[in-house]
């Protein structure tokens, strides 16, 4: 299946300012359109971007959220939510600070049929949300059973405390509760496939991946293609920003 979009999430946080428009620029080198699904609290309206396809999401629960600098969990949950705001397309969701160091991942993903999702690593028991792929039905099919209107996803998701699963008291504390939500959604989903495109975490993927092993890429290796995605730290450094800029050459 080819990748129609790829869809971020952000909710203003200061950590990930100017991230949205650099997705907006690399991607485009990839033939691949940018979204952006904003979550909306009330308070933070402001910061919704003018430039793009951007979809708010409005949060009007009154459960707690994960302040800055920490990453909200509420939304996280927009991530695995927020495919289902484009029918008719194949969505890879994608991490703000993950940006693509070469067109393995998305090679990888042309071979999979547009039935199954695709994951970078993991299985159905549990995949990272910072990569996953499937086309429109799919999430769907998987989400069936949640609300559809955000502020009631975010209470039902409250109630089951799905972040206790990785050893927190509340949803709120820490990252996971989209993971977790969203492993137990797949594991539901009758006649779900489930396709792992890199076979090991270590020596497939991380070790491949600009910003979390070493502070800048070898060049030669870049130009080849050898490396997957770059993680940018936040706030963005001037050392990533150049990588960033030798990407968008390169691509």
């Amino acid at each position: 299946m080819k990748i129609d979009r790829i869809m971020l999430v952000w909710d203003g946080n200061p950590f990930y300012e100017g991230f949205y428009e650099m997705h907006q620029r690399i991607w485009a080198k990839l033939g691949i359109e940018t979204a952006l699904v904003f979550v909306a609290n009330g308070e933070n309206e402001h910061l919704i971007p003018s430039t793009g396809d951007v979809r708010v999401l409005y949060d009007k629960s009154k459960v707690p959220f994960t302040p800055p600098p920490g990453r909200n969990w509420k939304a996280t949950m927009a991530i695995i939510h927020g495919p289902r705001l484009f029918p008719g397309e194949v969505i890879r969701v994608c991490g703000m600070d993950q940006f693509p160091a070469s067109r393995q991942f998305t090679d990888a993903v042309d071979k999979v049929p547009y039935d199954e999702l695709a994951t970078s690593i993991g299985d159905i028991t549990h995949v990272p949300t910072g990569s996953i792929v499937a086309h429109h039905d799919v999430w769907t099919r998987i989400m069936n059973p949640a609300p559809m209107d955000f502020t009631e996803l975010i209470e039902w998701t409250w109630e089951r405390k799905p972040g206790a699963n990785y050893g927190y008291a509340e949803t709120s504390i820490g990252w996971g509760s989209d993971e977790v939500t969203f492993a137990n959604l797949m594991q539901q989903c009758q006649g779900l496939k489930v396709r792992t495109l890199f076979r090991d975490c270590w020596t497939d993927w991380l070790d491949r991946t600009l910003g979390i092993t070493q502070i800048a890429p070898d060049d030669q290796l870049l130009k080849e293609g050898y490396y997957t995605e770059l993680h940018i730290r936040q706030p963005l450094s001037d050392c990533d920003k150049k990588t960033f800029e030798r990407l968008v050459e390169i691509l």
